[in-house]
C-alpha cells in the first residue's frame, strides 16, 4: 500500500510545519498548573482553511481561525488526552488541535488530518 499524504503533497502546498506533543501538566512558579510541552519538531505538512461544509456538520460554522492540517506524525486532539498538542505554523502562529482524522494506525499511512484552530493572542 502506498502512502496517500506523500502522495498528496506532490500536489497540494507544503511547508514546514512544528509540532509540540503535550506532555503534561506542572505548577508554575506560583502554583498554578500549567501544560507542558515537549520540543518543537519540524514536520513537512500542509496547513489550509477548513471547507465550510466541514464546519456546518460538526455545528462550528460561524468559528473563525479554524484548519485543516495533514502531517507526518500521530497529533492528538483535546478529546484523545488532557490537552491538545500544538501545531506551530511556518508564521509563528499556534494551533490547538480540536480534532483527529485518524489514519496513523492504518499500514503504510504515519501522518494524521487534523482540525485546528489558531489559538488567541491575549499580550497584543
Amino acid at each position: 500500500m502506498f502512502n496517500v499524504l506523500k502522495s498528496a503533497l506532490n500536489i497540494i502546498p507544503k511547508q514546514v510545519i512544528y509540532y509540540r506533543k503535550f506532555l503534561g501538566r506542572k505548577p508554575n512558579s506560583i502554583g498554578n498548573m500549567v501544560n507542558t510541552y515537549g520540543d518543537k519538531v519540524a514536520i513537512i505538512g500542509s496547513i489550509q482553511h477548513a471547507e465550510r461544509s466541514l464546519l456546518y456538520k460538526m455545528g462550528i460554522a460561524n468559528t473563525e481561525d479554524v484548519y485543516t492540517v495533514w502531517l507526518h506524525t500521530n497529533a492528538q486532539g483535546v478529546s484523545e488526552i488532557e490537552s491538545a498538542d500544538q501545531i506551530i505554523g511556518p508564521d509563528g502562529s499556534v494551533y490547538n488541535v480540536i480534532d483527529t482524522d485518524v489514519w496513523y494506525d492504518y499500514p503504510a499511512q504515519d501522518w494524521n488530518k487534523i482540525l485546528v484552530r489558531r489559538a488567541k493572542k491575549y499580550d497584543k
